[in-house]
């Protein structure tokens, strides 16, 4: 498993568990909520995810719009 990101990493692993393993909180399993805001000025997506169980909130993704 990759710890940073607590995806599996082993032969057997599945894209449906990558998948999901991204969608759900790591502290209790719940699915995460996530947020997309646009800033189409500078051509960038910024993505948050949170649980609403627990209340964690994962780091903010920046993406880049070609």
């Amino acid at each position: 498993m990759d710890l940073q990101k607590g995806i599996p990493s082993d032969k057997e692993t599945t894209h449906e568990d990558v998948v999901k393993s991204l969608n759900t909180c790591c502290l209790c399993g719940t699915s995460l909520e996530f947020t997309h805001v646009t800033h189409a000025d500078v051509h960038r997506v910024q993505e948050a995810a949170k649980c609403p169980s627990c209340g964690i909130q994962t780091k903010v993704n920046t993406f880049i719009l070609q």
